[in-house]
């Protein structure tokens, strides 16, 4: 659930800033920009802070906390998006009209095709079969040792 809320607290963030205070683009766009830009964030943020920090709970806070200062500061320098009402209407109907129902559909095949929990297990098809082990293991290494950069753990 904590990895979850992370994902998200990134993508509302960066989607967030690009669909009110980008010039450029139409909402699908800026949306789909937005959302790769939080992905990128999620990612990165909290490994340059465990540079400094390790790889801590700490580390993470202080990941979140930074994110949260560049969000504020860049939504107060960057200009107010300003539109007419006609192109705000055309550009988001259709696309936020499919947006919600895809993703539901995404999080339902996930759950139902590709990671399953059964029985107190995980069980992976498809490209997450061969891979799942080697990069729980990676993941498990990390999180024991608590140190950025981690040793190889294979």
């Amino acid at each position: 659930m904590a990895g979850f809320l992370w994902f998200i607290l990134f993508q509302l963030l960066s989607c967030t800033l690009l669909l009110r205070r980008s010039l450029t683009g139409s909402a699908a766009e800026r949306l789909w920009i937005g959302s790769v830009t939080g992905s990128v964030a999620a990612a990165w943020l909290p490994i340059s802070v465990a540079f400094f920090l390790g790889f801590t709970k700490r580390a993470h806070l202080s990941a979140v906390l930074l994110a949260l200062l560049f969000f504020f500061l860049l939504y107060r320098l960057l200009p107010r998006r300003r539109r007419s009402p006609d192109s705000v209407k055309s550009d988001h109907g259709p696309f936020l009209l499919l947006l919600l129902p895809l993703t539901a559909l995404c999080v339902y095949l996930l759950c139902t095709h590709t990671i399953c929990e059964r029985n107190g297990a995980l069980y992976s098809g498809q490209c997450s079969y061969g891979d799942m082990a080697m990069h729980l293991g990676f993941i498990t290494s990390i999180a024991e040792q608590g140190v950025f950069p981690p040793e190889y753990s294979i």
